[in-house]
Formats: C-alpha cells, sequence, structure tokens
C-alpha cells in the first residue's frame, strides 16, 4: 500500500533536483501550476495520464512516485536530473 502524501514529497524532490519551479515543472509535462501545486501538497493526485507524461518526461519510475520502491530511476537507467526530450514514433 502506498502513501498518498509520499507522491507530493517525490515529486517536489524530483523538481528540486532538475531545478525547476512549479510552473516550468508543470509547463513541462502539460499541466496547470494550480494542478500540480495540489499534487505536491498532497492535496489532489495525479491522473494515470500525469503520472505517465512524468515517469516518461522524467526518467522515473512509476514505483518511485507511488512509494512501492526507494530507486527513483528506471530499472537499468540513471536518474537524470534534467527533463529528457520526448520521442515518438
Amino acid at each position: 500500500m502506498f502513501d498518498f502524501d509520499n507522491i507530493g514529497t517525490r515529486l517536489r524532490k524530483i523538481r528540486e533536483d532538475c531545478h525547476l519551479s512549479q510552473r516550468d515543472f508543470a509547463a513541462s509535462i502539460n499541466f496547470s501550476v494550480r494542478a500540480y501545486q495540489t499534487w505536491e501538497r498532497g492535496e489532489n493526485l495525479p491522473s494515470l495520464y500525469a503520472l505517465a507524461e512524468i515517469v516518461t518526461h522524467y526518467g522515473v519510475s512509476a514505483n518511485y512516485l507511488l512509494g512501492l520502491s526507494d530507486a527513483p530511476a528506471k530499472i537499468g537507467h540513471t536518474l537524470v536530473l534534467q527533463p529528457m526530450s520526448r520521442q515518438f514514433p
């Protein structure tokens, strides 16, 4: 089981590690800063779509965001401390 507040704490850590403001982080995943702020404060949870955007854009694992793992990077990847470029087929 995961702790909802943990998601906000981990989002903040990722954002701060990337040296981004809340506004810039939210813009990078195409969400409003107000929506992002509610996630970081633990008032709301990001949608599955938002989680997918964060996982894809920042190279972190969903298990880390959900508090199911303490390893932020996906298996076989090194945590990138800057936004990754998105490439679609």
